[in-house]
């Protein structure tokens, strides 16, 4: 319910069509509000440590135009509509927006990851610069590391720091220097279109959706946990992680949480590559049938069918996933011992070492 006003921007009153309003404001407040700091922490370090390394980052920044392999990092300003009950109208005045909001300077890898979020601030009084000097950017980068900025920061003269060439009064830029800050402001795009998803993601972080905050500390908590999330994606798309049963069963009417009796229970049911895997195998099988001509040795091959020649053969019929690696690697193989197909995970030492052979041939 947490995530779903994120998604859609709703209000906690909103809520109320589907809990009981007071029943959302504890749970609400459990989560927020209950010890922020520490959750910011959590938020923070996971953000900084999980999803982005020096290594990662110079890596990442070899796919960057020639003129740019040496930037890891894109950092820009983001404003999101706020009504905040504790601040002066005016002061959080977005010329972006034309209306009250929260800025926030978010960091993010080439491969848009998310490496930190600046506290948030009101828009009028804190521009992408002022920010910047707040944030103590010194302790969060590496002495290798090379931020790419939209030219905000004027004072800026160092390595660590790239950003467009800026005319100087009186002084036309050269074509050298027009085509320098043509490519590096299509380079920079990229952090925009973080920031469009984002907000395509999470309703709550849209132009069009005003937030009423009380707490800042909330709406910062809930802007990096959006973050978090974001990154989370991002990684099982960069890495192509399979989507398992058990990651969309609450996606499902009626789900609800098991408790520990019932996980005990539970069976894994297939997955969308096992059925269609036993979809092919049943035609392949119907097809043999229909084609078999009619003899006295019919009863006999399609007991063939069912029972097998080798009980091995019979209690594996075909791997279809697997998933760890070395000693911890497991196989997700159709079991037709008992007439019936069903998936299941089960280690290397279950199998014959030809079946694993003849799959890893095709993966």
């Amino acid at each position: 319910m947490l995530l779903y006003v994120l998604m859609k921007g709703v209000s906690l009153s909103d809520m109320a069509r589907y809990i009981p309003k007071t029943s959302f404001h504890t749970i609400h407040k459990e989560f927020y509000l209950h010890n922020p700091s520490v959750l910011n922490r959590f938020l923070t370090t996971k953000l900084s440590e999980m999803f982005s390394t020096l290594k990662s980052r110079h890596l990442a920044a070899e796919r960057n135009p020639d003129l740019f392999k040496n930037v890891t990092l894109n950092l820009d300003g983001h404003d999101s509509r706020i009504i905040y009950v504790n601040a002066d109208k005016k002061s959080m005045y977005s010329y972006k927006l034309k209306k009250s909001g929260f800025r926030v300077q978010v960091c993010a890898d080439m491969n848009n990851m998310v490496f930190f979020v600046s506290a948030p601030a009101p828009c009028r009084d804190y521009n992408d610069g002022t920010m910047l000097l707040r944030m103590s950017i010194q302790n969060k980068i590496h002495k290798l590391d090379c931020v790419a900025l939209d030219g905000g920061a004027d004072e800026l003269q160092y390595e660590n720091f790239c950003y467009p060439i800026r005319k100087m009064r009186g002084i036309a830029l050269t074509a050298e220097e027009k085509v320098y800050n043509e490519i590096f402001g299509s380079f920079r795009s990229r952090i925009e279109s973080y920031f469009g998803e984002m907000q395509s993601t999470f309703t709550k972080f849209s132009h069009t959706v005003v937030n009423k905050v009380s707490e800042k500390e909330t709406f910062e908590v809930q802007y990096k946990l959006a973050c978090l999330l974001m990154n989370i994606k991002s990684f099982v798309a960069l890495r192509n992680i399979p989507t398992e049963q058990h990651h969309t069963s609450w996606f499902q009417d009626g789900f609800d949480y098991p408790n520990k009796t019932e996980q005990e229970t539970m069976y894994t049911l297939p997955n969308i590559k096992v059925k269609l895997s036993q979809s092919k195998d049943l035609l392949a099988t119907r097809k043999a049938f229909f084609d078999m001509a009619i003899s006295p040795h019919t009863q006999a091959a399609d007991d063939d069918m069912v029972s097998g020649d080798d009980d091995r053969e019979n209690e594996v019929g075909k791997i279809v996933d697997h998933r760890g690696e070395g000693g911890e690697r497991e196989y997700n193989v159709i079991q037709k011992s008992s007439g019936l197909s069903m998936a299941t995970w089960t280690s290397a030492y279950n199998i014959s070492g030809e079946r694993v052979v003849e799959y890893l041939k095709f993966i």
